[in-house]
C-alpha cells in the first residue's frame, strides 16, 4: 500500500513604515517520500525541507513623475531525509569504513552461466537490483524487512552544513516621461551558493540505515553562480490611449554561460470602449538548475520564444467574453522524454506548445455564471540522441488536450458567498516509472 503523509508549518511576518518594509517567511515541510520510482517501501521514508526567506525593500514615489521599487532577499535552506533505494541504486559516498560495501565487480557469473563484464551488462541481465543480490547470494530471498532495509536504505542530508544560500536584489526605476509615455529601467542580481548533500547510499552495500551516520566531511559545495541583469522598457500611448505600444529588452550575464539578450514587444488596441485586443511577442532564457546539471553537466541555458494574441469584449454592463491564442517554443532543456524507457529524462532540442483559451462570465445582482476552457492545438518534442545521432519527433506526454471549468456563485450576504464549480480534464498519456513498462498508459 502507498501512503504519503505530509505536514507543513508556515510563518509569515511583515512590518511596514511608510514606503519601507521588512519581512520574514518560514516554511518547514515534512513528508514521506514520493512515488517517482519503484521502491521497496513507500511508507517509511521521509523528506524534510527547512526554508527561510528574509527580505527588505522600498516601494514609493521619488517625485511627481518617478517611482522606485527595490528589494533584497536572502534565502537559506536545508533538506534531509531517507528512503528505500530504487531498482538500480547508484553509490555516491562510501559508508563508514567498518561497513562492508557490495560494489559492482569488474565481472560476475550469473546463475545461468552468463559472464557479465560490466555494470551495464549486469543491469541489462537482471530485472532489478534485488534479483542481482539474490542471484549472487548476497541477499537471501527470505530476508526480513529489517534485513532488506539494511541493504536498501538511502540517507541524505545537508542539515549540519552552513545551509544552501541565495542572495537576490531587484531594483526598478519608473519615469512618466510624458502624459503618454512611461519608461522603466531595472537591475537584478542573483547569487547562488548551494551546499551539497552528504549521502550514505546503501543501494550497493549494507549498513546504510538511519543508525549509520553520514560522513559530513565528504560534503562538497555543489553549485555557485552569479548573474547580473539589466533591462529597459517603454510604453507609449497613441490616439487617446486607443493604442498602446510596449517594447523592452533585457540583458543577463551569467557566470557560467555568458551574456544573453532577450527582447519583448507588445501592442494593446482598443477600437472602442468595450473591446480590447492584445498582441505580444517575447523571448527569455533560463539557466539549468542543480538537478538538471546532475543529469547532464554539459547542459546549457534553455531559450524560450512566445507569441500571443488575445481579444476581450464586454456586452453591456453584465457580460464579458475573451479568447486567446498562444504559441511557445523552448530549446535545449531536460524533460521526461516519451522515446525513453519509463519516465526517462533526456535532452529536448525543441518543444512546441500551441493552444487556445477562452473565458466567459455574466453577473446580475448577487448571482454570477462563469465558464472557461483551454484546448491544446499542438504539443510535440524534437529529440536528439547524442549516442546514435538520430533525430525524432514525438508527442508531448502528460498534457490533457482539453480542460474546462463552469461555475455559479451567489452572494448570500455582504460577507458570505457560495459557489458550485464543475471542472473537466480530458484523458492524457503518461509514462511509467517502471523500466519494464515501456509503453505510455492513459490517465
Amino acid at each position: 500500500a502507498y501512503d504519503n503523509t505530509s505536514e507543513a508549518t508556515t510563518l509569515s511576518l511583515q512590518a511596514d513604515c511608510g514606503n519601507w518594509y521588512v519581512g520574514l517567511n518560514y516554511y518547514l515541510n515534512e513528508q514521506s517520500h514520493g512515488m517517482e520510482k519503484l521502491r521497496w517501501d513507500y511508507t517509511d521514508g521521509e523528506d524534510i525541507r527547512d526554508f527561510t526567506l528574509i527580505y527588505a525593500g522600498y516601494d514609493g514615489d521619488l517625485g511627481d513623475t518617478t517611482h522606485l521599487k527595490a528589494e533584497y532577499q536572502f534565502v537559506r535552506s536545508y533538506l534531509w531525509g531517507s528512503y528505500d533505494g530504487g531498482i538500480w541504486p547508484v553509490a555516491r559516498l562510501q559508508a563508514p569504513a567498518d561497513t562492508p560495501i557490495y560494489a559492482f565487480p569488474a565481472a560476475v557469473t550469473a546463475s545461468d552461466g552468463t559472464l557479465l563484464r560490466s555494470r551495464d551488462q549486469i543491469v541489462a541481465h537482471y530485472d532489478s537490483f534485488a534479483e542481482y543480490l539474490f542471484d549472487q547470494g548476497l541477499l537471501d530471498r527470505n530476508s526480513t524487512s529489517a534485513e532488506l532495509e539494511s541493504y536498501l536504505q538511502h540517507v541524505y542530508s545537508n542539515k549540519d552544513s552552513d545551509s544552501s544560500k541565495r542572495h537576490r536584489f531587484d531594483c526598478q526605476w519608473s519615469w512618466d516621461a510624458t502624459e503618454h509615455t512611461v519608461i522603466d529601467l531595472g537591475y537584478a542580481l542573483d547569487l547562488i551558493d548551494y551546499a551539497g548533500l552528504a549521502v550514505t547510499d546503501a543501494g550497493l552495500g549494507r549498513g546504510g540505515t538511519v543508525n549509520v551516520g553520514v560522513d559530513t566531511s565528504l560534503r562538497q559545495e555543489v553549485y555557485e553562480s552569479l548573474k547580473h541583469g539589466v533591462y529597459g522598457q517603454m510604453s507609449h500611448a497613441l490616439w487617446g490611449d486607443r493604442v498602446r505600444l510596449n517594447a523592452g529588452v533585457r540583458h543577463d550575464d551569467q557566470e557560467h554561460y555568458g551574456g544573453t539578450t532577450s527582447p519583448r514587444l507588445g501592442a494593446v488596441l482598443k477600437p472602442d470602449d468595450k473591446t480590447t485586443v492584445k498582441l505580444l511577442y517575447g523571448e527569455a532564457y533560463r539557466e539549468p538548475n542543480v538537478f538538471e546539471l546532475s543529469s547532464d553537466p554539459t547542459l546549457g541555458p534553455a531559450e524560450l520564444r512566445s507569441y500571443e494574441a488575445a481579444a476581450f469584449r464586454a456586452f453591456g454592463e453584465h457580460a464579458r467574453v475573451g479568447v486567446a491564442w498562444y504559441h511557445s517554443t523552448i530549446d535545449e532543456f531536460l524533460s521526461s522524454v516519451g522515446s525513453l524507457i519509463g519516465s526517462g529524462v533526456g535532452t529536448v532540442e525543441e518543444q512546441t506548445v500551441e493552444g487556445i483559451e477562452w473565458t466567459f462570465d455574466v453577473h446580475r445582482g448577487p448571482a454570477a455564471l462563469f465558464m472557461n476552457a483551454a484546448h491544446i492545438v499542438d504539443a510535440e518534442q524534437d529529440l536528439f540522441d547524442s549516442a546514435s545521432g538520430a533525430r525524432s519527433e514525438v508527442e508531448l506526454l502528460g498534457l490533457p488536450e482539453h480542460k474546462a471549468n463552469i461555475g455559479m456563485s451567489w452572494a448570500v450576504t455582504k460577507h458570505l458567498s457560495s459557489a458550485l464549480i464543475y471542472s473537466y480534464m480530458h484523458s492524457y498519456d503518461a509514462l511509467s516509472g517502471n523500466k519494464l513498462i515501456t509503453e505510455p498508459f492513459k490517465i
